[in-house]
């Protein structure tokens, strides 16, 4: 079956509105963010050596570039 004309105009507006309502119904917990606190080394070997020392895994980040701003 289709549908008139009016239920599709309802549906296009009632539809986002049921979307944000429940969206706004969600609780973000701020506390939830503990894994994405990263341990920064200065160098690779370091880095090396903490994983090793704790089991975990390495990050490791390649940026291409001059290094300015940094002692």
């Amino acid at each position: 079956m289709r549908k008139g004309i009016a239920g599709e105009v309802v549906g296009a507006v009632l539809g986002p509105i049921v979307i944000l309502f429940a969206m706004l119904g969600v609780h973000f917990d701020d506390k939830e963010t503990r894994h994405l606190q990263i341990n920064w080394e200065p160098n690779f070997a370091s880095a090396r050596q903490v994983a090793q020392r704790t089991g975990k895994p390495l990050l490791v980040v390649a940026i291409a570039g001059e290094k300015t701003g940094f002692a």
